[in-house]
């Protein structure tokens, strides 16, 4: 595996974890999305699957966060299709983390969880998107140059 591919397949485990670790506290603290100013102070399962919790990214983002993951490991083409999704994820991560930074606290969710949260989410979010697009660049140079020495 190329260094960039290495690098972004780390940076979307990193990803995953941080959420991971986000989903438990909140769980354990009752912490709601606030994102959308809809989070009630149970976080049930279909908060979760829909919208998240304040530290952490919803279900269906989750699984295509992993999924492209494990694409982007290879060299053919589905491994290509998975840089370009986890770029895409990555802006995706940004609005979200910076909606919880900037949401106003409420009794449910302390000022600093939202800012923290907000923050991480918003730092994990560019360094994907700076990852995928290094590693699509690497990718493109590398099929450029397989292609002139068949010539």
């Amino acid at each position: 595996m190329r260094p960039t591919t290495k690098r972004l397949v780390s940076v979307a485990a990193l990803t995953f974890a941080a959420s991971t670790f986000g989903a438990v506290l909140a769980i354990i603290f009752q912490w709601p999305t606030q994102f959308d100013g809809s989070g009630s102070p149970n976080v049930t399962a279909g908060e979760f699957v829909t919208g998240g919790t304040a530290t952490s990214i919803p279900l269906i983002p989750w699984i295509a966060l992993g999924v492209f993951a494990l694409l982007a490991r290879s060299r053919r083409w589905w491994g290509t299709f998975g840089v370009v999704g986890l770029c895409l994820l990555g802006p995706l991560f940004v609005i979200g983390g910076m909606g919880e930074a900037f949401a106003p606290a409420t009794p449910h969710v302390p000022r600093a969880v939202l800012v923290v949260s907000g923050v991480v989410a918003g730092l994990l979010g560019l360094t994907l998107l700076a990852s995928g697009v290094r590693d699509l660049i690497g990718r493109w140079r590398m099929r450029g140059l397989s292609k002139t020495a068949r010539v």
